[in-house]
């Protein structure tokens, strides 16, 4: 019954499938799931296009000069881009080195043919973008920093105290700074430590702030001698 149906609802598609290959399947149903996944493909992930398809069509060179050529253009292609040349200037380039390397491998043909042929598109030169990054690293820190360094950005939450952001800070204070300070906790602090012989006190700050509403409070403590948070 299902193989006299004239096409099959496949991936959302209607196709038309053998009887040969409907026994297949139920063959690998009952022996090995397996068997039933599409076979991946050996090139995934390569790209299936030298430099341009025209080029590599028409050009009528073997495989082997073809892909010295291509590794060559490449080379040329990352170079220019170290240097910082722009995508267009380097398709430009490119375009008249690769009329040079295939003129040179034997392919003789008219100006315009030979122009046309060669003529090398900005998705090849896209290929090589990392070679950019490595320009602005080289050259301008600040533009390599800023557009492609890792930066953590902390936005607001959206709920009060759901996120805290905690940080402490210490201040080191003399004794008569502290003797002459208006806290009373600060003023006794910098008698103790002028009795024990210190030179200075330490006094921490303690401040949290509110993710939500970035309102901060401080807590301050002042150490004695021997004293530490």
């Amino acid at each position: 019954m299902v193989a006299a149906q004239p096409a099959h609802l496949i991936g959302g598609n209607w196709q038309s499938v053998a009887e040969r290959t409907l026994r297949d399947w139920v063959n690998a149903a009952e022996t090995n799931l397996a068997n039933l996944l599409p076979a991946a493909r050996k090139d995934r992930g390569k790209p299936r296009v030298r430099i341009t398809r025209r080029w590599q069509n028409e050009c009528g060179l073997p495989e082997d000069v073809q892909e010295c050529i291509e590794t060559r253009l490449e080379e040329i292609a990352r170079g220019l881009l170290l240097k910082g040349r722009s995508d267009r200037n380097v398709c430009k380039l490119c375009s008249v080195e690769l009329q040079k390397l295939t003129a040179a491998a034997g392919v003789l043909r008219p100006k315009a043919q030979m122009v046309a042929l060669c003529d090398v598109s900005p998705k090849w030169v896209k290929r090589f973008h990392e070679m950019k990054v490595v320009h602005a690293h080289r050259q301008d820190h600040k533009r390599f920093s800023d557009k492609h360094e890792y930066h953590l950005k902390l936005g607001l939450t959206e709920r009060p105290m759901e996120v805290l952001m905690g940080d402490v800070h210490h201040v080191d204070l003399t004794i008569a700074q502290a003797m002459a300070s208006d806290n009373g906790a600060m003023r006794h602090a910098g008698f103790s430590a002028a009795l024990a012989g210190e030179r200075k006190i330490k006094a921490f700050l303690i401040g949290w702030m509110d993710g939500s509403s970035g309102f901060m409070w401080v807590t301050p403590v002042i150490c004695g001698p021997g004293q530490a948070i």
